[in-house]
């Protein structure tokens, strides 16, 4: 299995955490992955065999299988609050964009709460240019050639945001800086808006309410604290993650992962590992947006 990271030139930073690139050959007994909610939506073109999916690996068909579905040649994973299951079909191919909580919406134009739980094709986003992206992609002989076509096509899309959406860049800096209990009007105030506006706001350009963002971003704490420092006990890795007891960890954990704290360490996993990965968990939590660097359009003053 080949994995390869880029990270992006700061006009695209931002928004964009990272363009990887997965490829592996077809394995006789394909391993399902378990794809747990980080608050970040992705773009994900196989040029390769594609993956299949489904929510639910207790809901089966008449022979007890999971009931798997091929996803789309090019998707838009919309915000999760749930885990995902993968399974590969054959020969793996993707190149991918894995937008920053909130980064999405520059090249997609579109509310983002709409995408909220759905694998959406990115062919009925932007019909024809989805064929000559994957074709760009499928031509390019190598993982840097790929995320080059990839890296460029979204640079030709990304469009700026109303100055309005800087009050959200706030609140997601907020949230994803260790801030995990502030919330509600105090969080809308310190964003610089009211909180039904910071409500609102949130929810199109992130496709979750601020309490769903904070809730999977404490969880992901917990995950760098097991690879981190694992000589921590589960009480104390719930006080540093912000929870009120260690109950209410394994609740959240239960939900968003589907299993229990005590099982997560015991699950062998491929892809899956590079998304929890402790560099990465720490860039997610640790990086937000730069607000210098953001380009906006409209007025400067934040209403």
């Amino acid at each position: 299995m080949d994995y390869v990271e880029r990270q992006l030139g700061p006009r695209l930073w931002p928004y964009v955490e990272c363009l990887w690139d997965l490829e592996a050959s077809a394995t006789v007994e394909p391993t399902v992955e378990r794809v747990v909610p980080d608050g970040c939506m992705e773009l994900v073109i196989h040029w390769g065999d594609r993956f299949a999916e489904v929510g639910d690996v207790s809901i089966v068909d008449e022979l007890g299988e999971p009931t798997f579905q091929l996803q789309p040649r090019a998707l838009v994973a919309g915000q999760r609050e749930l885990p995902l299951f993968l399974r590969s079909t054959g020969h793996v191919g993707v190149t991918a964009a894995r937008f920053r909580p909130g980064g999405a919406l520059p090249f997609l134009h579109d509310r983002i709460d709409l995408f909220r739980s759905q694998t959406v094709d990115l062919e009925d986003l932007i019909g024809r240019e989805c064929t000559d992206l994957i074709g760009k992609l499928a031509g390019a002989e190598h993982a840097p050639g790929r995320m080059d076509v990839l890296e460029e096509w979204l640079a030709g899309r990304m469009r700026p945001l109303p100055a309005t959406h800087l009050t959200v860049d706030r609140a997601i800096a907020l949230l994803g800086t260790g801030e995990s209990r502030i919330h509600g009007a105090a969080l809308a105030a310190a964003a610089g808006c009211s909180r039904r506006t910071l409500e609102r706001r949130f929810r199109e350009r992130v496709g979750l309410g601020p309490g769903a963002l904070r809730r999977i971003l404490r969880l992901q704490s917990v995950l760098l604290h097991l690879e981190r420092r694992p000589w921590l006990s589960w009480a104390e890795i719930a006080v540093e993650s912000g929870y009120c007891d260690q109950a209410h960890l394994v609740r959240d954990f239960r939900r968003y992962t589907g299993m229990k704290p005590t099982d997560w360490r015991g699950e062998e996993t491929g892809m899956a590992d590079f998304f929890v990965d402790a560099d990465r968990l720490e860039r997610l939590l640790l990086e937000g947006p730069s607000l210098g660097e953001v380009p906006v359009q409209g007025p400067d003053v934040i209403t």
